[in-house]
C-alpha cells in the first residue's frame, strides 16, 4: 500500500482486498489488544506485593476471565477448580503413597504368584510369548514386547482389564490396598 496525505488511498486498497485478507487483519489487531491487555494486568499483579495472582496464571484457565473480581477469591476458585474430583481423604493419599513405593518384583509376585521368572525379567502376562520381555526394575515394569509399562496401578489395571482413571481406579485402589495391607 503506498501512503499519502489524507490515506484514503490506503483506505481504498484496503476496502478492494479480498475478505479473507481483511478478517486476517482484523483478527491480528484483536489479537494484539487482548495481549496488552493481558500484558497491562499482570503488570499490575506483579506490583501488587501481597497479591497470589501468579500462581493462578501459571495455570491454565478457562475462557471466561472476570477482571474486577478481587484476585485472592479468584486464586481461591482457580485452586477449587484444580482439585475438583480429587479424594480428600488422608488414607487414600496415605494408602496410594505406601503402594506406589512397592518395589515390582514384590508386587509381581503378589498379583502373579506362577508368572516364569528369570532375574529381574518376567513373561509378560499382557501378550503371548515364550521367553521374558517384561523388566521389573525399581517400583515400575515395562514390557519390550507389548510396551506396556507403569506402576503397581498400570500393572493391575492391565490386569484386571479396568482403566486407570475415574471411578475404575478408586476401585483398582481398594482392592490392592486390600491385598497388600
Amino acid at each position: 500500500m503506498t501512503r499519502d496525505n489524507s490515506g484514503a488511498t490506503d483506505l481504498a486498497q484496503f476496502l478492494a482486498a479480498p475478505a479473507a485478507v481483511q478478517e486476517q487483519f482484523w483478527a491480528a489487531i484483536r489479537r494484539r489488544v487482548e495481549w496488552e491487555h493481558l500484558y497491562s494486568r499482570w503488570r499490575e499483579v506483579m506490583r501488587d506485593e501481597d497479591a497470589v495472582a501468579p500462581i493462578a496464571l501459571r495455570r491454565k484457565e478457562p475462557r471466561r476471565v472476570r477482571w474486577g473480581e478481587p484476585w485472592r477469591r479468584r486464586v481461591e476458585k482457580y485452586r477449587r477448580w484444580a482439585e475438583r474430583g480429587r479424594k480428600q481423604d488422608p488414607d487414600f493419599d496415605r494408602d496410594m503413597a505406601f503402594l506406589l513405593s512397592i518395589d515390582a518384583a514384590d508386587f509381581v509376585d503378589r498379583l502373579l504368584p506362577e508368572v516364569e521368572r528369570r532375574g529381574s525379567m518376567i513373561v509378560c502376562p499382557f501378550h503371548e510369548e515364550r521367553t521374558p520381555s517384561c523388566s521389573l526394575r525399581g517400583t515400575t515394569f515395562h514390557c519390550f514386547g507389548c510396551g506396556q509399562r507403569g506402576s503397581i496401578y498400570d500393572f493391575a489395571g492391565e490386569l484386571w482389564d479396568m482403566a486407570r482413571h475415574g471411578s475404575q481406579f478408586v476401585e483398582i485402589h481398594k482392592r490392592l490396598a486390600e491385598m497388600f495391607r
